[in-house]
């Protein structure tokens, strides 16, 4: 019997999974020997929110055979905060966990809020840091919030590791500078500067609801342009999250806040372009409702962040 059924264009599968064999290692070590052995063939498995819908939907090519749970590695599950230096989080820890870390909240405001904004209450208590930089959506939550902070993650292999910083490691919706036998350990938060405040902002249409525009800001010394530091990141306008490199030195200029916010967001328009989707275009929202966002977006979170003012 066939494992397909078709209707009117709809594929149902007759198993819920294909099938795995399952791994569940206790170290990093063993997580990197299995990935040395399977490569290619093999899954890493942490909270599995997004992973759980590719395999039941057979997304994943090829189908994979082997699947490892990095749920028990105690190393991945750790939150280490170095005063002074950076913040260190274990790749395996969930959304909820960040949210009830009062550190974070106080410290990296936007981290914090980009996680309370995931998904559903089921979907931050299952769901990972590491899992959502890993997947890298076009539409993620978590990357923008931490581009603000220059942050980089710590990757792992048999051959040893490597650091990469976040705007570096994302190459396309759903494709990044992993190698198959690399597991991601670590998210490093270096220290914002003195006086920064951030936030992120999430336009959605639902509680549970993909970002439709992600922006992710972090401002110190706003009314001093000799000091001033404004770093803006945005997801779900281009093929991968994005840090607006050019902002940083923009606002840098002895000119009024005005001016320099219309050139920002100006610039950020300028880099939509969304990944064409398995239906030829995105359903959620147009183009032209995205640039909106980012315009009304931009000046919103930045008129909290400098002003105090909160209008959306």
């Amino acid at each position: 019997m066939s494992s397909v059924v078709e209707s009117k264009g709809v594929v149902f599968w007759r198993e819920y999974f294909p099938k795995l064999e399952y791994f569940k290692p206790k170290t990093i070590d063993e997580a990197l020997d299995l990935l040395d052995k399977y490569g290619r063939d093999a899954r890493i498995k942490a909270g599995a929110t997004c992973l759980t819908r590719a395999l039941r939907a057979r997304k994943i090519k090829p189908i994979p055979k082997y699947l490892i749970d990095i749920t028990s590695i105690k190393e991945l599950k750790k939150i280490e905060y170095i005063d002074g230096n950076e913040l260190i989080i274990g790749a395996a820890v969930t959304h909820e966990e960040i949210i009830n870390n009062e550190l974070i909240k106080k410290k990296f405001t936007a981290l914090w809020e980009a996680s309370a904004n995931i998904g559903d209450i089921e979907t931050r208590y299952r769901g990972t840091i590491g899992g959502n930089i890993a997947n890298s959506s076009a539409q993620a939550d978590l990357p923008p919030a931490l581009m603000v902070f220059n942050a980089y993650v710590t990757l792992m292999s048999k051959e040893g590791s490597r650091k990469v910083p976040l705007t570096k490691f994302f190459l396309g919706h759903k494709k990044n500078v992993m190698k198959p036998n690399e597991l991601l350990v670590s998210v490093h938060v270096p220290e914002p500067p003195e006086g920064a405040k951030s936030s992120y902002l999430k336009f959605k249409r639902s509680i549970e609801d993909r970002a439709l525009v992600g922006i992710a800001a972090l401002v110190a010394y706003p009314r001093d342009p000799s000091k001033r530091i404004i770093r803006l990141a945005y997801t779900a306008i281009s093929k991968t999250p994005f840090l607006l490199s050019e902002a940083e030195e923009l606002f840098k200029q002895d000119k009024p806040l005005s001016k320099l916010i219309e050139e920002a967001i100006g610039i950020a328009q300028s880099k939509y372009g969304l990944p064409v989707g398995e239906r030829g275009i995105d359903l959620r929202a147009p183009k032209e409702y995205r640039l909106h966002l980012i315009r009304i977006g931009t000046k919103a979170i930045l008129k909290y962040l400098i002003e105090g003012i909160k209008v959306i």
